[in-house]
């Protein structure tokens, strides 16, 4: 027998909805799920490719411990929506869904699955999130260009290196080797086992949001909770909780206390007024102040893992020959996002018109334009293209501006790097525990693909994917300009 209040769902994404959860038995859990603008375009046109929702369990216990849910591999477990397919995964940490028929806008139904084990005796409540992601289709690709700071490069000249397979890479001024140039070469060749992006994988849609984060924060223990924010989880209710000095547009506060013993409840609460997760405080808003040690232990809880600095390139760029200084959406072209609208709503976003052939992105020149963090996906409409969204070539968003990407560099301690996925579970101390992955420290990360504050000057553009000024900057500490985003 299970004993179980009634089961808690969640909205963790920003537009993926997931609700009516029931418990059909202990082992078997019935939802609707729905969201926007999913497509699956396979053999039908550029990018060729789909989305699909990374959807997985948690469990609480009488005493408020949470534990990950492992779900079942087996296709024949499950049953779903004429509309809806699922794609298991070998290490049954959670489920794809994706749209069964080609095509694009709305789609919804109901998903049936199977838990491996059954659930315990005292379990209280479960908890199902989704994060949406976006199929990156297996296939070579190149890798940066000949004019944008620190790039990598062919070794004999300055054209782009062309990326064929997984396989050793070797590095050095040979015209079949790989080149840096300036500083953050890599130090030795690349391994087969670091992930290169020529195999196929899932990226998230959107950077970690806020309310994302407030999910993840309200699983931990006290002890963990202290580790991933920036005061302590015993101060009074509506303290902004990832800076001590500047919120910067990060509206995730205390709701309930600690008493010191037990943990804090979180909540957003962007507008500082007596209601907690309100329409208008900015929870779909890109998560900010994040370091390196707050994105792994993120993405190990929810299953997923980094994206290294070449995946980060083949998210942005896909199969297409390079473009010098191009941002995220293929051109060098940009308009700033600088005149706010509908401020911390689900539909926040910007009234600027795009200036001729630019796509848009939320960056600065240091300027009082400059909007601080913005909504994901806030250039999205019904009628939005890629250069009117800022998408990449797959459909990933704000890849160029609003965050810093968080990325495995080709450092010593990069390099370690394998495509090792996070199991759900955090150790003891409330860090992540995936074997490869840099340590907490985040010596073997960098930044790459910009933020709000990132100006473009001259030759000086962050934002451009193949920029690497800062690749080599270890993340250690929280910046209000640093986010993050996993794959799997």
């Amino acid at each position: 027998m299970v004993l179980m209040t009634k089961p808690f769902s969640v909205v963790l994404s920003n537009n993926v909805q997931v609700d009516s959860v029931i418990l059909l038995d202990n082992q078997t859990i019935r939802f609707n799920i729905s969201w926007d603008n999913s497509w699956k375009l396979e053999g039908v046109c550029a990018p060729n490719n789909h989305d699909a929702v990374w959807l997985f369990v948690k469990r609480i216990n009488i005493q408020g411990e949470v534990f990950h849910c492992d779900i079942s591999s087996v296709y024949s477990d499950y049953s779903f929506s004429d509309g809806l397919d699922i794609e298991t995964v070998t290490d049954s940490k959670g489920i794809f869904i994706k749209r069964n028929y080609q095509g694009s806008g709305i789609v919804s139904g109901y998903v049936i699955l199977k838990l491996v084990d059954p659930l315990p005796y005292g379990t209280q409540k479960i908890d199902v999130h989704a994060i949406e992601m976006v199929y990156i289709t297996e296939g070579p690709f190149y890798l940066g260009d000949s004019l944008s700071i620190n790039s990598f490069r062919q070794g004999s000249d300055s054209s782009s290196f062309f990326v064929q397979s997984e396989s050793v890479l070797d590095t050095g001024a040979l015209s079949s080797q790989l080149y840096n140039s300036g500083t953050y070469s890599p130090e030795g060749n690349i391994p087969a086992l670091y992930p290169k992006g020529c195999s196929a994988f899932y990226c998230m849609k959107y950077e970690i949001c806020q309310q994302q984060y407030v999910s993840f924060l309200n699983s931990l223990t006290f002890q963990q909770q202290c580790l991933h924010t920036a005061v302590s989880p015993t101060l009074s209710a509506n303290t902004p909780v990832m800076n001590s000095f500047s919120t910067s547009r990060n509206g995730i506060v205390i709701k309930i206390p600690s008493n010191g013993t037990s943990s804090a409840v979180y909540a957003c609460n962007y507008n500082a007024d007596a209601i907690f997760d309100n329409t208008d405080d900015a929870s779909t808003r890109a998560c900010n102040f994040l370091n390196w040690a707050d994105l792994a232990a993120y993405l190990d809880w929810a299953g997923l893992r980094p994206m290294t600095e070449f995946e980060f390139e083949k998210v942005s760029r896909g199969p297409l020959a390079s473009v010098n200084r191009e941002f995220s959406w293929g051109n060098p072209y940009i308009t700033d996002a600088s005149q706010l609208v509908f401020d911390g709503t689900s539909i926040e976003g910007v009234s600027d018109l795009l200036l001729a052939g630019s796509g848009i992105a939320n960056h600065g020149n240091y300027s009082p334009n400059d909007l601080g963090v913005l909504r994901n996906g806030f250039a999205g409409t019904d009628s939005t293209n890629r250069l009117s969204i800022g998408a990449t070539y797959y459909g990933v968003l704000e890849m160029s501006g609003n965050l810093w990407e968080i990325c495995v560099n080709v450092s010593t301690d990069g390099l370690n790097f394998t495509r090792v996925n996070g199991d759900g579970n955090l150790n003891y101390a409330g860090f992540a525990d995936a074997l490869t992955w840099p340590l907490t420290d985040g010596s073997g990360a960098g930044y790459r693909g910009g933020g709000w504050k990132s100006g473009i000057n001259g030759s000086f553009r962050d934002l451009a994917i193949s920029d690497r000024f800062y690749a080599g900057l270890k993340p250690s500490t929280r910046i209000d300009t640093s986010g993050g985003r996993g794959v799997r």
